[in-house]
């Protein structure tokens, strides 16, 4: 009997691979997840020169572990992989492994997963007119041989819709990463408030941790956790962190492996993160506030972005224009005292929703 497959492409480690973790790996791990009723083996598949990249961070290096279900394949021996392989699914989450579609499309089926819009983040970042004429390409290219095209939210399938409009088959597959639960049989108390400084270097949420400064200077009694990465003292985000760093309620943290990550979310009861609304944030579904809520936090955020069509009703709070100390203490008191639960438990099975969805993968 022929084994039917399916190949999660990655560009980034999964969770269970290192626990250093970014949006596309959780992503992956997502996607496996939906496929697995699916077929009888699925597995992600990387490339030896994006997995040798990967790890020239000493971090990644040292927190690797092995996994049957993970390969690593010589770039000059992708042909003769694929044509190996009995007839399989072979799915790309991004066009920047264009260098698998090509033999993919002789055999197999191929899904394109839309995670982002990468030239809209390459625009923003204000790459050069190659790297965003490159990634173009690279989009139109998946979309023309793509089998089926998985769109993350109702605003990227706007965002997407002239793209769209000559595929055959289309799937809203939001954003929803899978979120573990720790082994305790006494979940923790929900005391503390995380909230972010900018993700990349065309965000902007300077109004945000102004506001936080003045707002944490009086809430002695919040527990508060920030996560930043160093920011130089030209960042315009310097010394408003580095007044919160002073507070002895405000802990400053640069980063957290996944599973410390998912452990500190247990123990929060609101995710704060916000930003000046552009170009890319209006379509952007925010990784950090999707793994919040998935993880049972109230979350604040923008008003406008890709978030606002995810559940239906938002599990929290937010703010078109830049909030205010008072706008920030009432969704933190609000969130302390779990006014938002009703929102975050039809979140939550709008989640198991999303997980079991099988238009997916199905008929595939």
């Amino acid at each position: 009997m022929t084994v039917m497959k399916c190949f999660i492409v990655c560009n980034m480690f999964p969770a269970l691979v290192s626990n250093v973790v970014r949006a596309p790996g959780l992503r992956a791990e997502q996607l496996a997840f939906q496929a697995r009723p699916h077929f009888e083996q699925v597995q992600y598949l990387m490339l030896r020169s994006r997995y040798d990249l990967l790890c020239r961070g000493p971090q990644v290096t040292s927190n690797l572990t092995t996994h049957r279900d993970f390969l690593v394949i010589d770039d000059a021996r992708v042909k003769d992989f694929h044509n190996r392989q009995p007839p399989s699914v072979f799915v790309f989450s991004q066009p920047e492994m264009a260098g698998m579609l090509s033999p993919a499309i002789k055999r197999h089926t191929v899904v394109y997963d839309i995670l982002a819009p990468k030239e809209l983040e390459l625009r923003s970042g204000k790459a050069d007119a190659t790297q965003i004429a490159t990634a173009k390409r690279r989009h139109q290219t998946f979309l023309k041989f793509a089998d089926r095209v998985l769109v993350n939210g109702e605003k990227n399938r706007m965002l997407f819709e002239s793209d769209l409009a000559d595929q055959k088959e289309v799937v809203t597959n939001a954003f929803c990463p899978l979120t573990p639960r720790s082994d305790s049989s006494e979940p923790p108390k929900r005391d503390h408030i995380l909230f972010f400084s900018s993700a990349q270097k065309w965000t902007q949420n300077t109004p945000f941790l102004d506001a936080m400064a003045e707002l944490m200077a009086t809430k002695s009694d919040v527990k508060a956790v920030l996560m930043s990465p160093l920011k130089h003292h030209e960042d315009p985000e310097s010394l408003a962190i580095s007044q919160l760093i002073q507070m002895p309620n405000v802990r400053r943290i640069k980063s957290l492996s996944y599973p410390a990550h998912v452990s500190l979310l247990e123990r929060c009861a609101g995710v704060m993160d916000w930003s000046i609304v552009n170009d890319e944030r209006v379509n952007s579904t925010s990784t950090r506030l999707i793994q919040a809520v998935g993880s049972g936090a109230a979350i604040f955020g923008n008003a406008g972005t890709g978030l606002d069509a995810f559940w239906g009703g938002y599990p929290g709070a937010t703010s078109q224009d830049a909030p205010n100390a008072a706008k920030l203490e009432a969704f933190i008191d609000d969130a302390l005292a779990g006014t938002f639960a009703p929102d975050l438990e039809r979140a939550g099975k709008w989640n198991r929703q999303l997980l079991e969805n099988p238009s997916v993968f199905g008929d595939l």
